[in-house]
């Protein structure tokens, strides 16, 4: 609305100029060729100007600025604004420090500081922005803009991620200023950081809880770890005492099969012994000798039905 009826002013403004100089040169009909053109710029430029038409209007503007019959601070002014809209910012900051230089102390100086304030923001040069809009509130405290300055401070930082610190400048706009051109955007600003600040808060949230179950859970694995690995010493350890127990039983079987198979000979020998005494002794042996024999034959035969009755009983 500011810009609106500053906008308003300048054209009509620059209309009366026109007819003024007009009137001007139809009296007294010595301006050049080119220079009669002047005006003819200026009024196609307005025209483009109020059709939203910003490079048409550039280029009449541009041209009325060659003349200094129609190169007007208001002029200056228009042709700034046309290149802020036609979003030619490395062009308006150029024209503004020609402005600055032909109008020294002109009455639209302020409005021109908070435009190049605005073209440095667009141009993503914040630390421009900050200072000409700093500089700028610094110099007009009471200023119609003052409130849009203290926006576009505030955007500045939050592209710059200092959402805490731009936090506090749409908060005083908000407080101070609740009837400025950008409290729609102010309001919204404010929502944004206040849901970011939030998400932030859960998300720091969900990591610490994050980290203390990924803690558990590690913790978790090793103690099973530890256990799998004290469980498989222990079954190992059993399975070895059982693979030494049946390698001993194993032993002394062997040792007593070979023990009773010695015992088997040892009687058959016996046998076969008595067998031969018993023949060749026979005819002059006592019978108390054969008897004996007898008795003899007897009992290494029992023994080798209980050593066969022993074998058969371990298989």
């Amino acid at each position: 609305m500011q810009n609106k009826n500053m906008k308003q002013i300048i054209i009509l403004f620059l209309c009366f100029f026109i007819l003024m100089h007009l009137s001007v040169f139809s009296q007294e009909g010595t301006a050049s060729n080119l220079d009669e053109y002047a005006p003819h710029f200026v009024q196609q430029g307005i025209k483009a100007y109020e059709e939203n038409n910003w490079d048409l209007a550039i280029h009449f503007f541009k041209r009325a600025t060659a003349f200094p019959s129609t190169a007007t601070q208001e002029l200056w002014y228009m042709l700034i604004m046309s290149e802020l809209y036609a979003e030619k910012y490395e062009d308006l900051l150029l024209d503004v420090y020609e402005f600055k230089k032909n109008f020294p102390g002109s009455y639209l100086t302020s409005f021109i500081e908070y435009q190049e304030g605005r073209a440095h923001y667009y141009l993503k040069q914040w630390d421009l922005a900050i200072s000409v809009l700093s500089d700028f509130c610094v110099a007009y405290p009471e200023h119609e803009l003052y409130a849009s300055s203290l926006f576009w401070i505030a955007e500045t930082l939050y592209a710059m991620h200092y959402y805490s610190l731009a936090a506090s400048f749409y908060e005083r706009i908000a407080d101070e200023y609740p009837k400025s051109v950008k409290m729609t955007e102010v309001l919204y600003r404010l929502d944004v950081i206040h849901q970011r600040e939030k998400e932030e808060k859960l998300l720091l949230l969900l990591q610490a809880t994050s980290e203390e179950y990924l803690s558990s859970k590690e913790e978790y694995e090793r103690q099973l770890r530890q256990f799998q690995t004290e469980e498989a010493i222990g079954l190992r350890k059993q399975l070895n005492d059982a693979q030494a127990k049946i390698a001993q039983l194993e032993f002394d079987k062997n040792e007593a099969d070979l023990h009773s198979s010695l015992q088997a000979e040892e009687i058959v020998q016996l046998q076969n012994l008595l067998d031969n005494i018993e023949k060749n002794e026979a005819k002059s042996a006592s019978q108390d000798l054969i008897k004996q024999i007898q008795m003899l034959k007897e009992k290494a035969a029992q023994i080798k039905i209980e050593l066969e009755e022993n074998t058969l009983g371990e298989e």
